[in-house]
């Protein structure tokens, strides 16, 4: 099965240029390093910014909304600016691999109309500052919001819309939970069709490794005058800040150790396979001798968040609603058997009906 997943993705590789993907230099420096603001204009590469808002930070990272500037200083567009500091140089050579795969990306967007569906780097620079080094990168702004916010909004929305006799209903063909049910599978439907070929796209060049609600946008599609919507919500994948070389994670090729084995985890926690959970507990080498999950760990990382994440999209609103109203967990088969009209619904043929093709 291994040999089976390795063999198109090497015949693939191999129309790639081998060095694209390697960190560029990072010399020459920026004369001046340039703290970020509101207000604040910037050159980054090729482009000229004025900041605007901030979008997202992390830990060593600020995601900007910047306006990019024309020669003559007008208004030109707004972007995504992508502030990143680096205190060592793995970090850094992780920031740069990131901004190169994003612009191999581009280069096959032409041949491969799935990769649309990630952010595009438009221009990059590196600066050398007190005790690391900061990285920026101006890419396209990406539609739609993030999709954890998305989920708790509507939850919020949910709770705030059941009426105190609903929430005493819930055993039966009236529990309003259920009501969510039928959302949740279009949108955790529309996930899969969309980020399932982006990723295996991707998995040409690199492994994403942190899938999940907080990477992935959502579009919501517009309303109808009766409230339905018009088609299917549309989702984009960002943040590869952890992505890595999906040629050298599972062999090196040179004799030296395999990446998987010297890397450190990454991801959030909560849509880590069984796998990730050995290597955090026992380290890398646990997998040698257990072949299933180590195909897992090298190959399978993004497939199981992806899982994991269309389960959330399926469950968050619907769950969130019926244990908030008091209702008990252990009843909720009976209420999908009750609520569909005698048992036409059962977790397991559920499930299975929502990932069959078609």
């Amino acid at each position: 099965q291994q040999q089976q997943q390795q063999q198109p993705r090497q015949q693939s590789q191999r129309s790639l240029d081998e060095q694209q993907l390697q960190p560029q230099p990072v010399l020459p420096l920026p004369p001046k390093h340039i703290k970020l603001d509101v207000g604040t204009e910037v050159d980054v590469g090729s482009s000229r910014l004025r900041c605007a808002s901030v979008l997202g930070s992390g830990s060593y990272s600020v995601v900007w909304k910047a306006m990019k500037l024309g020669q003559d200083g007008e208004d030109t567009g707004f972007v995504a600016l992508k502030d990143v500091y680096c205190r060592s140089m793995g970090n850094l050579e992780q920031t740069l691999f990131e901004i190169e795969l994003l612009l191999a990306c581009s280069r096959q967007e032409s041949r491969d109309s799935h990769l649309v569906r990630l952010p595009r780097c438009l221009s990059h620079s590196v600066a050398q500052v007190a005790e690391g080094w900061c990285v920026r990168s101006v890419m396209n702004i990406l539609p739609g919001e993030q999709l954890d916010n998305s989920l708790h909004r509507k939850l919020e929305h949910a709770l705030a819309t059941t009426s105190a006799e609903g929430r005493l209903e819930m055993g039966h063909n009236e529990a309003p939970w259920f009501d969510y049910i039928p959302e949740g599978q279009v949108m955790a439907r529309s996930l899969l069709l969309q980020i399932s070929p982006t990723l295996d796209s991707l998995s040409e060049l690199a492994w994403h490794r942190d899938v999940n609600s907080h990477n992935v946008l959502i579009e919501e599609p517009a309303k109808t005058h009766g409230g339905q919507d018009q088609e299917d919500p549309s989702f984009w994948l960002c943040d590869l800040g952890l992505a890595a070389d999906s040629r050298s994670w599972p062999s090196s090729g040179d004799g030296a150790q395999a990446a998987w084995k010297v890397t450190d985890i990454g991801g959030d926690c909560r849509y880590w396979p069984p796998s990730c959970w050995m290597v955090h507990c026992h380290g890398a080498e646990y997998l040698e001798t257990r072949p299933s999950f180590c195909n897992q760990y090298q190959y399978r990382l993004d497939c199981h968040s992806l899982g994991i994440t269309a389960l959330e999209v399926l469950c968050h609103v619907a769950l969130g609603v019926y244990e908030r109203t008091g209702c008990r967990f252990q009843h909720l088969e009976e209420d999908l058997s009750a609520s569909a009209g005698g048992g036409s619904w059962s977790t397991g043929s559920s499930i299975g009906t929502l990932w069959a093709p078609g």
